[in-house]
């Protein structure tokens, strides 16, 4: 049994200052997971999962924002030959629930939607190296319509979209020491509403459909700099390529990121050095450009336990450095959310920022053991003047097994780059269970 559940006051609105995260905003920070092994190797399992959105986009004048939540509840049974899945088949159940407003020269308003679908999928290992994954769903639901000072407009709604990916391990030269992982998937979605005729207004039917293709490469070379491989210093070269190209009625274009990195580790001091960069190009946005770096520092002198003290010093520039595939293939567009400067005559262009972190903690055993707790300090710097310190207390309890248990409490002090100081608390618990 896992559950893991974020209640930080993350959602708070900046403009209202103070928050308090709704019940669903809640639900959307929180996981769960059940599974069980029968002797021949079957496993059957229960998950659910909650996922919060934000959207906005600027379309021919008009400015649509909003959020979407969403509630998902699974259950899936695996066949395992030794320790792997040959295939798992399952069903999925989502309820989602959007809310947003639009504004443009001659009309402003505010929309929902409601949505329930269900979503059959299977995962099946097609050999050693490469695994495939499919899915099909499909959803109705409610589209309601309030233009400002005039009557609601409601009309059914009804969705269907499919998926498909692959997952696999490339086979690097021999005597190489090189590891190399490809991912791809492609989906559609299509969205429909009813048309609507009422006495004073009417509302004409839709139909918007949405595809994406995406793939992904990843490559790691570890080298050892020693004769003893347990206490060696060693370092590690990676590098991360992305690409994405976006189609139908939406968002449309295509997508290039890079990245690498080098980090070196040497046990015997504690210390490990790590620089990270990536930089994305898309054609649409012929003079958009982003691209972001990270330099970490950190000292651990008993990486094997979580006892004594621990420090890290991070370095940002720019966007996040965490790069080529993971970063392209997550986000919601192709120039994704990051800092936009408008006003330029060429387009749309990014704004390069700095930004510094600073993290430190002391491990103690507390009851003979059985538990860990662990003070921690951290403190961010940015451009501007903006700064954030937080205080916290982390509590591990220190099992044998594969059980545990994490809670988290702080208190955090902002201050924004225009002066605004805001305090923050909040708490987070991640507990595993297996029997």
């Amino acid at each position: 049994v896992t559950l893991e559940s974020d209640f930080w006051n993350k959602h708070r609105d900046p403009v209202r200052r103070t928050h308090s995260p709704t019940s669903l905003e809640i639900l959307t920070g929180t996981s769960f997971g059940i599974s069980g092994e029968s002797t021949s190797g079957e496993v059957t399992s229960m998950w659910g999962q909650g996922v919060y959105k934000r959207f906005e986009r600027v379309d021919d004048g008009l400015t649509v924002s909003g959020s979407v939540s969403t509630a998902m509840i699974g259950a899936d049974w695996s066949e395992s030959s030794d320790t792997e899945s040959e295939w798992i088949a399952g069903l999925a159940v989502a309820r989602s629930r959007g809310k947003g407003s639009y504004s443009g020269d001659s009309n402003e308003g505010q929309m929902e939607t409601t949505v329930t679908g269900v979503y059959p999928y299977v995962s099946r290992r097609l050999s050693e190296r490469l695994s495939g994954w499919a899915t099909v769903g499909r959803g109705t639901g409610k589209y309601v319509l309030k233009p400002q000072d005039q009557t609601s407009l409601s009309t059914d709604l009804s969705m269907i979209m499919a998926a498909a990916g692959l997952n696999g391990t490339l086979t690097p030269p021999k005597g190489s020491n090189l590891s190399l992982a490809l991912k791809a998937d492609a989906r559609f979605t299509r969205i429909k509403t009813d048309a609507l005729v009422t006495a004073d207004s009417s509302l004409s039917a839709s139909k918007t459909d949405v595809w994406q293709l995406r793939a992904g490469l990843t490559g790691s070379k570890n080298t050892v700099l020693g004769d003893a491989e347990d206490s060696a210093a060693s370092v590690k070269l990676s590098f991360e390529l992305g690409a994405r190209l976006d189609g139908g009625d939406a968002q449309k274009g295509f997508g290039i990121d890079l990245g690498g990195g080098v980090a070196w580790t040497d046990p015997k001091s504690g210390l490990t050095f790590d620089l990270s960069a990536r930089t994305l190009v898309a054609h649409r946005e012929n003079h958009y450009r982003e691209w972001g770096a990270a330099a970490l520092l950190e000292y651990d002198p008993n990486r094997s336990s979580e006892y004594g003290v621990s420090a890290s010093l991070r370095q940002y520039w720019g966007a996040s450095p965490q790069g080529g595939m993971d970063a392209l293939l997550s986000r919601e567009t192709l120039p994704g959310q990051t800092a936009f400067d408008n006003s330029s005559a060429s387009g749309s262009v990014f704004r390069t920022g700095r930004r510094t972190e600073f993290e430190a903690g002391y491990g103690i055993p507390l009851l003979d053991g059985t538990f860990t707790g662990t003070p921690n300090l951290r403190v961010s710097l940015s451009d501007g003047g903006a700064s954030t310190q937080r205080l916290g207390w982390r509590l591990t309890a220190a099992t044998s097994d594969d059980s545990s248990l994490e809670f988290d409490v702080g208190a955090t002090r902002s201050k924004s780059a225009d002066g605004t100081v805001s305090h923050d608390y909040g708490a987070q618990l991640r507990v595993i269970v297996r029997w």
